[in-house]
């Protein structure tokens, strides 16, 4: 069951995911506009407030630390 910290963790990554859709797509960079589709979905397969954070940490960090983000 969704608790209110799971609501407001998969809203704050869904805004992320979204920018970072945006953001990809305007500056043609295909690892952001995936990666701002998996923060979007990702909260809907987790519900455990760990892993909803760890994952979302990490897939914030994607871009930034591979090699083709630039």
């Amino acid at each position: 069951m969704f608790s209110p910290m799971n609501l407001f963790v998969g809203i704050v990554t869904g805004g992320f995911g979204a920018g970072y859709f945006i953001y990809g797509k305007r500056q043609e960079k295909f690892i952001f506009m995936i990666d701002g589709v998996a923060l979007c979905v990702y909260p809907y397969l987790f519900s455990n407030l760990f892993w909803l954070i760890t994952v979302g940490l990490i897939l914030v960090a994607v871009p930034f630390l591979w090699r083709g983000a630039d």
